[in-house]
């Protein structure tokens, strides 16, 4: 105060603008820092938590079209088309899950995402040995008992093992799904505090705008008025 009291008011009126001048630099510096780093939340929870959560339901849609396919061929033996559409959507999981692979994991993620290749790779074999079975079938085998034989093997083949590496697999994905969900919360409550301190650097410097403009009027000792119209 008593340095401030020794200065005339040219002093007094440059310490007010140098002061606002280094404010105005901080308060800069502060939001230009904080909206890259939201920038880079809301990019990550785009490309890391949005995009990889939609090919995480394709994968998951994919394997249960795949699952009816199968039983429909055990039961009502239509090889033509549904042969085709589980080929086409084993190519399509493999290529979806590559593409969800190559985005940000955790180490819990990663884990899980080999978890479900090798989930896939054990379900995958037991699909083939059902479709070997039902070959005999497909292919109209002249032995009716062979081919009544292949086809019961197939349905329990279709509910034993099996279902349970189907359910595997699944149980696979829904962990990873989970763990985009809970990242995914965690992204945007840290989101949120970053909003948070871009509100309050706006008020900080709404306040202190106010501040030197009080102190600017002072020194000049200009007196605000109100004039009212008659």
């Amino acid at each position: 105060m008593q340095f401030w009291r020794n200065l005339n008011n040219k002093g007094r009126i440059l310490l007010l603008l140098l002061t606002s001048l280094v404010l105005l630099n901080t308060i800069v510096l502060v939001t230009t820092h904080t909206l890259k780093r939201l920038s880079h939340s809301f990019t990550s929870m785009l490309n890391d938590r949005l995009v990889p959560s939609t090919d995480l339901a394709l994968v998951q849609g994919y394997c249960y079209q795949n699952r009816l396919y199968l039983e429909d061929l055990v039961y009502h033996q239509k090889p033509e088309r549904l042969l085709a559409e589980i080929s086409r959507n084993n190519g399509l999981i493999d290529s979806t899950f590559l593409g969800y692979k190559k985005t940000y994991l955790t180490a819990e993620e990663s884990e899980h995402a080999d978890a479900f290749v090798k989930a896939l790779e054990r379900y995958r074999q037991h699909e083939l040995r059902i479709l070997s079975r039902l070959q005999v079938q497909l292919n109209r085998a002249p032995d009716a008992g062979q081919a009544a034989a292949s086809g019961d093997e197939a349905v329990n083949l279709f509910y034993g093992e099996s279902e349970a590496a189907f359910a595997n697999m699944i149980s696979e994905l829904h962990q990873l799904s989970g763990i985009q969900l809970l990242v995914g919360k965690t992204l945007y409550e840290h989101t949120g505090s970053q909003l948070f301190l871009l509100r309050a650097v706006a008020y900080c410097s709404l306040c202190i705008s106010l501040l030197v403009a009080v102190h600017l009027l002072r020194v000049l000792g200009i007196k605000p008025t109100v004039v009212f119209g008659k």
